[in-house]
């Protein structure tokens, strides 16, 4: 405590020198004080309050965006990632064109209609340009998002141009002929390019793709062409390497998707696997070797595409539930419940239904010698039941924990003769070959494109700068 001129002063903080100078005006009876003291106070607390009101008010401050802009700011963002140039649209605008060009952006729940007048434009303009561009497209189907440049003539303020596209490929162009408005509908042609991509496998085939630039579709394609021989669940080492000839779809300087792999050569734990694609006549288009053999084989070597075995084929291996040695004679793949479970060759299903401890189990018989089994499934494929017949690579079930299992997995078995076999060890024959009368051609094809796969990236794709 400190006195200035008679008036004693509290240490403490504004709030506790406010306060104790109140207390003391009220106990020495000086009224005035202690009513001018509270009327200052009262009025501070007010001028804080309405400035911060009026900081709240003012929406310059918050900056919040409305919702439509939200909207619109997350469907452009898609569409530059989704075709890679959606900035071609407003290229082929000519600069001269564009200075008289009104853009109208068809919101959710807007009819071709609606974002007409919402643009600015008249009934009578709206029905005209709606009435013109029916005849090739129905205007109900142009969707959120779609976007409009209408041209209006200087003279008399006319519609004389809307340009509409629908895709990267496509777009609806109005134009006034003879005092009418008339529609068509240009399409950009479609080239086809070939190119090689290279990659090593580090982590997981998936990666190794999506580090060559390739999607991940075209992972799984290249599984399936040599599922019948490389078993991507534990075959796949660190360093493995892929040369694939790709076809890529090209509008313009703009890639839109990818084709067919043409060939593709496969180097694995010391191993060379080819594939071309190949078809003729006489001959079913599919993949083969080098020697014309055909990849497919009358089993798939496994019934999960990309998961991993938890549990090979063993005549002793300890039961985690029943916790005692006992055969297992099948293989156990490890795979998020619901996973589709595929029938690994062509067959009839001789049992559906539950099956003690491998819980849900299908059974097909395959031909005279083989019975391929799947357990513990959550359920069962559509139309699964005894009796049915099921081809190669049909879903028959998804992956569960039914019957005697700590999680979710499936337990594929394999019988030959009415003997248990493993799996992962069986040679399976080979499907037609390439026809004789077409083999000169067949061994030219090969010639051509494993060169162009042992060449390289620089090789190919030369019809575009940036096809290789």
């Amino acid at each position: 405590m400190r006195t200035t001129r008679g008036i004693s002063h509290s240490e403490g903080t504004p709030k506790e020198f406010c306060r104790e100078r109140l207390r003391k005006a009220l106990v020495a009876g000086k009224r005035l004080e202690w009513v001018f003291c509270r009327i200052v106070g009262l009025g501070t607390t007010l001028l804080g309050l309405f400035l911060v009101v009026g900081w709240l008010m003012d929406t310059s401050a918050l900056s919040i965006p409305s919702p439509d802009y939200l909207e619109r700011e997350n469907w452009v963002a898609k569409e530059l990632r989704e075709s890679e140039g959606s900035a071609a649209y407003e290229a082929s605008i000519p600069d001269e064109v564009q200075e008289e060009t009104r853009e109208i952006v068809m919101k959710r729940g807007d009819g071709l209609e609606e974002a007409m007048r919402r643009g600015g434009l008249s009934p009578q303009q709206t029905q005209e340009i709606v009435e013109a561009i029916r005849p090739i497209h129905d205007p109900r189907k142009l969707k959120e998002g779609t976007r409009l440049w209408v041209t209006f003539d200087e003279n008399d303020g006319s519609v004389k141009l809307v340009q509409c596209p629908l895709d990267i490929q496509s777009t609806i162009l109005v134009e006034r002929e003879g005092g009418r408005l008339r529609a068509r509908k240009e399409v950009q042609p479609t080239e086809v390019r070939q190119r090689v991509v290279s990659g090593t496998i580090q982590n997981s085939l998936f990666g190794a793709m999506e580090k060559a630039g390739l999607p991940a579709s075209m992972a799984t394609t290249l599984a399936s062409i040599f599922e019948y021989d490389v078993d991507f669940h534990v075959d796949i080492r660190k360093g493995d390497r892929f040369d694939l000839l790709i076809e890529e779809k090209w509008i313009g300087n703009t890639k839109v998707g990818y084709g067919k792999i043409l060939a593709a050569r496969l180097c694995n734990k010391g191993r060379t696997f080819w594939a071309f694609r190949f078809g003729g006549k006489a001959t079913q288009e599919g993949y083969f070797d080098m020697d014309g053999k055909s990849l497919l084989k009358s089993f798939l070597r496994s019934p999960l595409k990309f998961t991993r075995i938890t549990s090979g084929f063993s005549h002793a291996r300890f039961h985690p539930i029943l916790e005692t040695y006992r055969p297992h004679l099948g293989v156990d793949y490890a795979a998020p419940s619901g996973t589709p479970v595929r029938a690994v060759a062509d067959g009839k299903v001789i049992e559906a239904g539950w099956n003690g401890g491998f819980g849900n189990q299908v059974k097909i018989q395959h031909g005279q010698s083989y019975v391929s089994m799947y357990g513990h499934l959550s359920k069962f494929g559509p139309g699964i039941r005894p009796g049915v017949t099921v081809r190669q690579g049909q879903v028959i079930g998804y992956v569960g924990a039914t019957g005697l299992a700590t999680g979710p997995h499936l337990d594929f078995r394999l019988m030959r003769g009415g003997d248990f076999v493993n799996p992962l060890k069986v040679n399976f024959v080979n499907g037609e070959p390439v026809n004789p009368k077409e083999m000169a051609a067949f061994k030219s094809l090969v010639a051509q494109r494993s060169t162009q796969l042992e060449k390289g990236p620089l090789l190919a794709g030369s019809q575009g700068k940036d096809g290789g």
